[in-house]
């Protein structure tokens, strides 16, 4: 249980997104209150707003690396904006995906992926989101578009579309295998 002590003018509103770190001390969470999206922290037993935008319209979602909670990007999905922080959300500094960017998967400080909206393709950064590759056919089955992607491991990759198709990289989107099963 913890409390939130609001700033006048804003509150939780709902909740859009939520990110994890690896060991469960740290939780982030993106809400918005028709007015204004809000990146929320918690650690050590507070809540903290650590990042505020307005454009309620558009769909927010925050990403941590799996090692260390204090890179974190927030993206917007349907869109290109990107906010990138490697100090926990104290300095955020903007970014841009070459992609309309669907969903986006951490490996580390430098390294981010981008599953492509509304294709098939994924596109990489080395360089904390400054700059992105091209991108790379994802190998899924059928007409399938990229709906989710997760970070295994260092170069290790699974992307997933909504109609149950898999594909994987084991050398950090240079190639893909589908797994020909269709998931339910």
């Amino acid at each position: 249980v913890a409390l939130i002590d609001w700033a006048v003018g804003s509150a939780w509103g709902t909740a859009q997104d939520v990110a994890v770190s690896a060991d469960g001390s740290v939780v982030y969470v993106i809400t918005n209150d028709t007015a204004t999206h809000m990146l929320w922290k918690y650690a050590d037993g507070i809540w903290t707003r650590i990042w505020t935008q307005g454009a309620p319209t558009t769909q927010y979602i925050v990403r941590v690396a799996p090692n260390n909670s204090n890179i974190i990007y927030i993206a917007d999905q349907g869109g290109t904006n990107m906010w990138f922080s490697d100090d926990g959300g104290a300095r955020w500094l903007p970014r841009a995906s070459r992609y309309v960017i669907q969903d986006v998967a951490v490996e580390s400080a430098d390294v981010a992926y981008v599953a492509i909206s509304a294709a098939n393709t994924v596109s990489k950064t080395t360089n904390k989101g400054f700059t992105w590759g091209d991108a790379k056919d994802a190998n899924l089955a059928g007409a399938a578009t990229c709906y989710s992607i997760t970070v295994l491991a260092k170069d290790k990759v699974i992307v997933g579309s909504a109609d149950g198709y898999v594909s994987y990289t084991t050398d950090g989107n240079a190639n893909w295998t589908k797994i020909s099963t269709q998931l339910s």
